[in-house]
C-alpha cells in the first residue's frame, strides 16, 4: 500500500501534529504516499489547517474510529507512532503483529523501548523530532528490501506477546514468587 498510518486520538500527549510536519517535509518526494489518521481528538481542526497550508490536504486522511483498523494496517506501507510519552502502545504491538514497518518515538516510559528492541523490528527517533521521523519515513518508503526484512522481524517480535506466551510468563512469576 501506499499509506502511512497513524493510530490515535487526536490530542496532544500522542502529538499527531509530529507526524504531519514530517510527511509535510517528505510529501514532494514521496508523491504516491497519503498520511492517514485513525482516531479521533480536539486536535483534528488544527491538523486539516496545517495540511491545507502546507497545500497537502487531499493527501491527508482522517477516518475517525475504525473497527478495521487491521485491514487498513495490512496494506498500508507503514505505521508511526510519535507520541510524546506512552505506556505500552496497543496500536503499535498491532502493527508488528501484522507485520507492516513501524517507527515509533522513543518515549521516556520506554514503551515501544520494550517492543522495538533490534533495528530490524522497528525504527525509535526521540520525541518531537520531525526531521528526524522525515528522513525515517522517508528512507523506508524507499528501501523495499528494509520494509521486507522490518516485517519479517516485526512479525517474529510480536509473536513474543501471544497471550499463551504471556500467561505462561505470568503464571511463571507468580508460582517463583
Amino acid at each position: 500500500g501506499k499509506n502511512i498510518v497513524i493510530v490515535g486520538r487526536l490530542q496532544p500527549q500522542k502529538n499527531p501534529m509530529n507526524a504531519l510536519r514530517a510527511f509535510t517535509r517528505i510529501a514532494k518526494a514521496i508523491p504516491e504516499y497519503d498520511l492517514v489518521y485513525i482516531g479521533e481528538g480536539e486536535l483534528k481542526v488544527e491538523l486539516e489547517a496545517y495540511a491545507a497550508q502546507a497545500g497537502i490536504s487531499e493527501r491527508v486522511h482522517f477516518l475517525g474510529k475504525r473497527d478495521d483498523i487491521d485491514s487498513i494496517l495490512e496494506c498500508s506501507a507503514m505505521y508511526v507512532l510519535c507520541s510524546d510519552f506512552e505506556g505500552m502502545p496497543n496500536a503499535l504491538m498491532e502493527a508488528m503483529a501484522v507485520g507492516i514497518p513501524v517507527i515509533s518515538t522513543d518515549c521516556p516510559c520506554g514503551g515501544p523501548r520494550t517492543l522495538i528492541k533490534e533495528e530490524l523490528q522497528g525504527v525509535l527517533v526521540p520525541c518531537g523530532r520531525s526531521d528526524l521521523l522525515a528522513e525515517e519515513m522517508e528512507r523506508l518508503i524507499k528501501n523495499r528490501d528494509l520494509q521486507l526484512l522490518m516485517s519479517e522481524a516485526e512479525r517474529a517480535r510480536a509473536k513474543e506477546f501471544m497471550p499463551q506466551i504471556i500467561l505462561t510468563k505470568w503464571s511463571e512469576y507468580l508460582l517463583n514468587e
